[in-house]
Formats: structure tokens, C-alpha cells, sequence
């Protein structure tokens, strides 16, 4: 997996966490751990994902990092394939605004009509709208696979686990947080930081 060295991840030695902060000083801090005891049972997770990651913590730190960096390297572009897609073409260029035609009904036209702003500027407003909100939609999945992949990862033997999935999909953070009490509290504060983007309100 491709993962950028400064994104934020957390390292959990057991139930309890280790490390959290970019990902280069979260990996340090695991080879800093795994040479106190070879047999610890240490997980790296992508906060943005949920998702568990491994790593090479062998050798030095001046290792483990250029292996990090050798893994982030950018791979390299076709010449040919980029020069196609960079060529330039020829004619007026683009100034930000496209017309194209909209098909509406005659009540349509006329309500759009009566808007401040008139037709374009309305439709503007419109899809604006309806962009931020598919954004918040997008945001509350994204927040709910990132616990259910964090807890899959962690949790699948705790006390309540099928009942705090249905919970986080049901987007119910209150009926989560009761289920969890009695579990690990590193792993319960983790959780409920990776879902709390999905009831956050939206800003605009």
C-alpha cells in the first residue's frame, strides 16, 4: 500500500495505544517498541481509513525511514502517454463558465425565473448546494467504513461487537458509545474519534 510518511496514523500495542501523530514518527515509535519485545503485538492504523497497515521496522531508523520514503516514490510517467495528454490544443481557451443547453418545464422555467439572481444564477446556487451536501453525505460513509475497518481490525471479540456495527451503520453514536463502555478505553475513544466526523454538522 502507497501511504504518505506525514499522514496521521495510530499504533496500538494491545488494547492500549502507543503512538499517534504522522505516520513516520508512529513507525519510529513501533521499532522503538518491537526491540524492547519482539513477541509485542503492535498495529499501525491509517487514521483517514481505518485501515491496518504493516511495515519493515528492521534495520535503522535511518532504514526504516528510506524504506517509507522508497515506498512513496512517484512512479514513472509514460513520455509518450504524457505529451498526449499535455498537448495543447489549439482555439479559445476556457474562461471558467460553460454553457450548455437545460431541458426544464414551463413551471420550472418560470420559478427559476422569480429567483433573485435570475435563471444562471439560481442553477448555480442549486448545484452548489447540492455538491455540499453530497460532500456530507460522502463524509458520514467515509466515517462509518473507517470505524467498522478499525474495529474489524481490533475488536472482533469485545463484548457487543455485531451490536456496535449495526449502530455505527445506523449512524446512532450514542446507542455506540453505551455498547462500547465496558470495553478498552484507547480502543473506545479511538473508535469514536474515527466515527464522530458523521455527526459533525456540516460548515459551509
Amino acid at each position: 500500500m502507497n501511504t504518505s510518511i506525514t499522514q496521521q496514523a495510530s499504533a496500538f500495542i494491545g488494547h492500549k495505544l502507543l503512538k499517534t501523530g504522522p505516520l513516520i514518527e508512529v513507525v519510529l515509535a513501533m521499532k522503538e517498541e518491537a526491540a524492547k519485545d519482539k513477541f509485542a503485538q503492535i498495529l499501525c492504523i491509517l487514521d483517514e481509513t481505518g485501515s491496518m497497515v504493516d511495515f519493515d521496522l528492521s534495520g535503522t531508523n535511518e532504514q526504516v525511514i528510506a524504506k517509507l520514503l522508497a515506498n512513496n516514490a512517484p512512479k514513472a510517467i509514460d513520455k509518450k502517454e504524457d505529451e498526449i495528454t499535455h498537448t495543447p490544443k489549439s482555439g479559445r481557451p476556457k474562461l471558467g463558465v460553460t454553457a450548455k443547453e437545460v431541458t426544464l418545464l414551463p413551471r420550472h422555467w418560470e420559478w427559476l425565473a422569480a429567483q433573485r439572481g435570475g435563471v444562471s444564477a439560481t442553477l448555480r446556487r442549486l448545484v452548489e448546494l447540492a455538491a455540499k451536501e453530497s460532500i456530507s453525505i460522502e463524509a458520514r460513509k467515509n466515517a462509518q467504513n473507517s470505524t467498522y475497518s478499525f474495529l474489524q481490525n481490533i475488536a472482533g471479540d469485545f463484548e457487543n461487537y455485531e451490536e456496535v456495527l449495526r449502530a455505527i451503520f445506523a449512524d446512532d453514536f450514542e446507542k455506540m458509545r453505551k455498547l462500547m463502555q465496558n470495553w478498552p478505553k484507547d480502543i473506545r475513544n479511538y473508535a469514536q474519534k474515527l466515527f464522530a466526523i458523521s455527526i459533525e454538522p456540516t460548515k459551509d
